[in-house]
């Protein structure tokens, strides 16, 4: 799992203090575990651009005043016209509570389809799991080197890889195809 450190301030709680700060170009937010009261902090908005910029699922070693924390994004607001970050929340992260997060896919592989002229179709990009924070992936790899055309992946064939991790999702969706291609007729 990939980590990026990130340092921030604990600041006072509030909406008029929220809007202050980003008058002043920081981005509040709140670190809280379950269970425990949320911990209001500001953050600089070029810090945060590493966590929420990023197709990867990253874990955070949160500086807050010198003490350091292991979290995770669990919810950003942007900005409905210009798109800046006007507040993240970090969820603790601890040894024996499972989290639920967004994980991305990676496709690894060339397919059969593909070499024989169809076209490869990424249907979802990511899915939520739930397990411990030692099981936590960077991604979920899914190996297409045997897709042909006309053939899909399904969310089912990647769980056995993953026998630690829990799916949220509880249908069976399609993560992947290879399309037969549209042939011009003339």
């Amino acid at each position: 799992m990939a980590e990026v450190a990130l340092k921030v301030e604990k600041r006072e709680s509030g909406r008029k203090t929220a809007k202050d700060l980003r008058l002043s170009g920081k981005v509040p937010g709140v670190y809280y575990v379950k269970g425990q009261t949320g911990i209001p902090i500001t953050a600089d908005p070029m810090a945060l651009r590493p966590i929420v910029y990023t197709a990867q699922t990253k874990v955070v070693k949160l500086d807050i005043d010198g003490e350091i924390k292991s979290c995770v994004l669990k919810d950003i607001t942007f900005h409905p016209i210009t798109e800046q970050i006007m507040h993240f929340d970090l969820l603790g992260l601890l040894d024996d509570n499972k989290v639920t997060v967004p994980v991305p896919f990676k496709f690894i592989g060339q397919s059969k389809g593909v070499m024989n002229g169809g076209l490869f179709r990424p249907v979802l990009n990511k899915t939520r799991i739930s397990c411990l924070p030692k099981d936590l992936p960077e991604f979920l790899e899914i190996k297409i080197n045997d897709l042909e055309i006309g053939k899909v992946i399904r969310l089912a064939k990647i769980k056995s890889d993953y026998p630690n991790i829990d799916f949220a999702v509880k249908e069976n969706p399609v993560v992947c195809s290879v399309a037969r291609p549209r042939v011009k007729t003339a």
